[in-house]
């Protein structure tokens, strides 16, 4: 024997791992199955196996791809409102500052000397054209003189009695109000009618029908009683 194999010999060989030992289970038990006739038998259960875990595996792609797609339709609508609610705020803030404008041209023309000049008719043109464009773009007036006083649109800098209007409608407008869809960019700024103007008689009944408190002060008049002219008369508890 020679050197070389003698100290292969020497050394102690590595043992096997479980996978292998488990591989040469399968495979006699395989060989086995082979010998007795049961291979169809074999073949079958491992077929049965493999498409039991590709029904699974196919599953488990499906899930994931539902998932996937929801998180991607979620995050497509988050970003839209995210985009919306951008453009939004930006065309608030132009339409904003461009409202003063609008308030300058409807006050020239309201003031023009001659409304039939070449002046009056071109401001009355640029501010048509001004709204149009603007209403091209959502934004629309907030009705107020003859409707019913609105807190949510309208906003009251005083209140007048009026024969013509009832109470609680608007009277006059101070300050034309705009929207932009649903969002209020600036409220109407109206004077509100208190109703018919009352007289002292009609006062009077509703103040005795409870309708109107009476804010009279009462006056208690005394008479000294130490002198007996009436240049000696006191007023006390006014």
């Amino acid at each position: 024997m020679s050197k070389k194999e003698s100290d292969k010999k020497g050394k102690k060989q590595p043992g096997k791992t479980l996978l292998e030992k488990r591989l040469e289970e399968l495979a006699a038990a395989a060989e086995k199955e082979t010998a007795e006739g049961s291979e169809p038998f074999a073949n079958d259960a491992m077929d049965e196996v493999n498409a039991e875990a590709l029904v699974a595996e196919r599953d488990e792609l499906q899930g994931q791809l539902l998932r996937a797609r929801a998180e991607f339709e979620n995050s497509r609508k988050r970003m839209e409102r995210e985009t919306e609610r951008i453009r939004k705020v930006a065309a608030e803030a132009l339409i904003q500052d461009l409202l003063p404008v609008l308030d300058h041209l409807d006050l020239a023309l309201q003031h023009a000397e001659d409304p039939s000049s070449g002046f009056a008719q071109g401001v009355e043109m640029v501010l048509k054209q001004f709204s149009e464009a603007l209403g091209r773009h959502g934004v629309r007036r907030i009705p107020a003189e003859g409707e019913r006083f609105d807190p949510a649109v309208h906003e009251a800098v005083m209140q007048r009695p009026s024969n013509e209007v009832d109470a609680d409608f608007v009277l006059e407008e101070f300050q034309k109000g705009y929207m932009l869809g649903d969002t209020i960019l600036r409220p109407a700024k109206v004077v509100v009618s208190s109703g018919p103007l009352l007289s002292a008689a009609d006062v009077e009944e509703e103040v005795e029908a409870g309708a109107i408190e009476d804010t009279s002060v009462p006056v208690n008049i005394e008479i000294s009683e130490e002198t007996e002219s009436d240049e000696d008369t006191t007023l006390v508890d006014l």
